[in-house]
């Protein structure tokens, strides 16, 4: 089923109930994997070869990130297409195949830190805490006790109902679309409804059915503008223009975002006393060049030297140099760390790659007196510092 395992994580605070449900669809699920110590390697151990549920608890609730990270992205290939190939080195130093592929449901305090990729095929489900410490602890054991008592039943009633599952899934695909959810999403929304659908009805959905359907799961869909603000570019940009430095001859720490503001400013529009303190035009200009970043206002005014400003396109921009020691030290033990940050700019609308003179020969970017080969130029508006934008980048 291509595109049809879209796999939840349960998320919530301590005493949600992510536990007690996990077990509740552990009961009503004849055949699985489930575990509360799993790690990429376990899980690659214990379903080889087998095409079966897998329900993970405490998934992500660990400190070592990076293995939680590698869980997320062996769920991500398992669930989708052929699922997850590959080989594994043994004890006897024989290369054995793997093959991983399943649904898969995960629960934990938190969910690990996810990129664009993973937010678009997981499904998070938030659960609370109850109210004024009730206990039901009572009642989840009778569920889950009725859940293994007709969990057979369920299964047969899917697999009866795997026709009307399919049928239900491209109408209710394509009324998600209709929502404004973005098309990586709409097989994952679709893919959910139509098994609720499945087993709560006999029929298969009209379209005016599946409208309603997707109206009352709204707060589930990512709209194009959610799904824009979680892409891999962006958390990028946040990162980086969220980072504070130190302003020279100062005790004074800065976010880049405020630093690249103030060398927006206008002219015009300077405070009498701004050039007098640590935050003046030159001293931020200073800063900014020891971490290679150069702004151009849209009106910036031509130098004493009489030659044109630099620029990759209108509108205020910023020059970049990649190369920068201390611009790359901002992303260490990030996603973005050694040079992915360069992928993730390249990727931007108002991206320009180095320049280059009549020759082929890379254009020097000047920086605080110095000279930096290899500078790209994005616009600042699409960074959000800017409001130039309305032409369009």
């Amino acid at each position: 089923m291509r595109g049809g395992r879209q796999p939840p994580h349960l998320t919530g605070p301590a005493g949600c109930g992510k536990s007690s449900l996990l077990r509740v669809l552990q009961n009503a699920i004849p055949l699985k994997f489930a575990t509360n110590d799993a790690s990429k390697a376990g899980i690659e151990q214990m379903v080889d070869g087998r095409a079966i549920p897998m329900l993970v608890d405490e998934a992500s609730d660990r400190v070592d990130q990076r293995a939680a990270r590698a869980l997320l992205d062996l769920v991500l290939s398992a669930t989708g297409g052929e699922g997850t190939k590959g080989a594994r080195g043994g004890s006897d130093g024989i290369a054995r195949k793997i093959a991983v592929a399943g649904s898969i449901i995960m629960a934990s305090i938190r969910p690990p830190d996810m990129e664009a990729q993973h937010l678009g095929r997981f499904t998070l489900v938030e659960m609370q805490a109850p109210k004024n410490g009730a206990d039901h602890t009572a009642e989840h054991r009778e569920f889950a006790e009725w859940a293994k008592e007709i969990g057979s039943k369920l299964w047969g009633r899917a697999l009866a109902g795997w026709q009307r599952y399919s049928a239900a899934r491209v109408i209710l695909r394509a009324a998600v679309g209709r929502s404004g959810c973005q098309p990586r999403e709409m097989d994952q929304m679709g893919s959910l409804l139509a098994g609720w659908w499945t087993l709560a009805n006999d029929t298969v959905p009209a379209e005016t059915e599946a409208d309603h359907i997707v109206r009352s799961v709204m707060g589930y869909i990512r709209t194009a503008e959610t799904a824009e603000a979680a892409s891999g570019s962006q958390q990028m940009i946040d990162h980086l223009l969220s980072q504070k430095v130190q302003m020279d001859r100062s005790t004074d720490r800065r976010s880049l975002s405020s630093l690249i503001e103030r060398m927006l400013v206008p002219v015009n529009e300077e405070k009498p006393d701004i050039e007098e303190n640590a935050f003046s035009r030159k001293n931020v200009a200073s800063v900014l060049a020891s971490y290679g970043i150069r702004v151009v206002r849209r009106n910036e005014p031509t130098p004493r030297s009489g030659q044109d400003v630099p620029r990759g396109s209108e509108g205020d921009g910023l020059w970049i140099w990649p190369r920068n020691a201390m611009l790359t030290a901002l992303f260490k033990d990030t996603p973005f760390a050694g040079q992915k940050f360069v992928y993730e700019f390249s990727r931007m609308e108002s991206y320009r790659p180095p320049p280059r003179n009549a020759r082929g020969h890379q254009i020097t970017i000047t920086m605080d007196g110095k000279k930096n080969k290899g500078c790209f130029w994005v616009r600042c508006c699409e960074l959000g510092l800017s409001d130039d934008g309305d032409d369009g980048l």
